[in-house]
């Protein structure tokens, strides 16, 4: 709403309309968020948790491209936490939006794997890789992986960006056992 009272304040017309790209995109996000957690939370079954979300979200974004989708997707561990499972689909999410917009990848494989001492989620593609990543620092204007990692930080979990010219991108993210939680492979 404060960006929506600054945007009637702006005279130039393409700042005004910056503006209201801006807002569009919050709103949009927001939705995202919402109905992602909404969905992660809902009673559990065969249309809900993180492997599913993670599969429409990926479904989603590589529908209208010509990109092969393959989802090693395996049963939800039961018992994480809700912001642990918000911050891996936001991450998968992520992934797989840098792969579609920025790799001109032919194939994406998105990955959820439980074992006793971690789940891991992965996202690869075939991509045309890159040597810019220095550790997460971000180039001017795109705070994808920087954001990635501390999500990843931020649940406790290492991140892993594996990227080289020629060869793709993959991107995981390991999270430690804390008990039950993660299953017996």
């Amino acid at each position: 709403m404060t960006l929506q009272a600054l945007s009637a304040r702006l005279h130039r017309p393409e700042d005004k309309e910056s503006l209201l790209d801006i807002i569009r995109d919050a709103g949009t996000c927001l939705k995202e968020a919402r109905r992602s957690v909404a969905g992660l939370r809902s009673p559990q079954g065969r249309d809900s948790g993180l492997a599913v979300a993670i599969a429409a979200a990926a479904r989603q974004m590589t529908e209208t491209k010509d990109i092969r989708l393959k989802l090693k997707l395996e049963p939800d561990p039961q018992g994480l936490p809700a912001d642990v499972e918000y911050n891996l689909l936001r991450i998968a999410q992520e992934a797989v939006s840098n792969s579609v917009k920025h790799s001109r990848a032919r194939s994406i494989e998105v990955a959820l794997r439980s074992t006793a001492r971690s789940l891991r989620l992965s996202i690869r593609d075939d991509g045309e890789g890159f040597t810019a990543y220095n550790g997460g620092a971000a180039t001017p204007g795109h705070y994808g992986l920087v954001g990635m990692k501390e999500r990843a930080s931020h649940i406790g979990a290492h991140f892993e960006l594996a990227s080289e010219p020629g060869r793709g991108t993959m991107v995981s993210v390991e999270l430690p056992s804390r008990g039950p939680a993660v299953k017996e492979a």
